[in-house]
């Protein structure tokens, strides 16, 4: 399981802040910088990671930042939305 958020930078807090980010998404994301206490340094520091910009969600040069987190120790898909099937009364009488 992952959580995600989005930060929003509507203040020139970071370097991303009134850029066209369109030109280079990963170098922009790559090369993000903290110019005035953004929140997204937190996140960071709790394990979070930055996994995306959305150019323009708060208006021309005020981006969203978008960071993930995963919360389970396993790297492979080892639960299911699919309930597992019910063990009935008689499976167990039949093992005893």
């Amino acid at each position: 399981m992952t959580l995600y958020l989005g930060s929003d930078d509507e203040n020139g807090e970071t370097n991303l802040s009134g850029r066209d980010l369109y030109t280079d998404i990963p170098g922009a994301i790559a090369g993000i910088r903290n110019l005035q206490r953004h929140p997204y340094e937190f996140y960071l520091k709790v394990g979070f990671r930055v996994v995306g910009v959305i150019p323009d969600a708060n208006g021309p040069g005020k981006p969203d930042i978008l960071l993930a987190k995963r919360v389970t120790s396993s790297t492979t898909a080892s639960t299911s939305l699919s309930p597992r099937p019910a063990r009935t009364g008689r499976a167990r009488a039949a093992g005893r």
